[in-house]
């Protein structure tokens, strides 16, 4: 469908940090988080389960669907839970 920019915090508040990885709807893909809890995904279909994983954590997030009228949406502050 297109491209996106997420922006992952933890449930503690806390920006998914640099270096994390991340995969949509369990795709081989992987795209890498930036600063700031940033990850630009080249190409997104929702809804989309979001799966990001570092050293120490792991966790997920489910977008339902994008913001109406944006060609390349920035979504979030989005809250990724904790999963084991």
């Amino acid at each position: 469908i297109g491209g996106a920019t997420l922006v992952l915090m933890t449930a503690k508040g806390e920006s998914v940090p640099q270096g994390a990885m991340v995969t949509i709807n369990g795709n081989p893909e992987a795209y890498e988080v930036a600063l700031r809890g940033e990850v630009f995904v080249i190409d997104i279909d929702y809804p989309a389960m979001v799966h990001a994983t570092w050293e120490g954590g792991t966790c997920d997030v489910r977008i339902v669907k994008p913001p109406a009228n944006t060609p390349v949406p920035r979504i979030g502050p989005l809250i990724c839970k904790e999963s084991k």
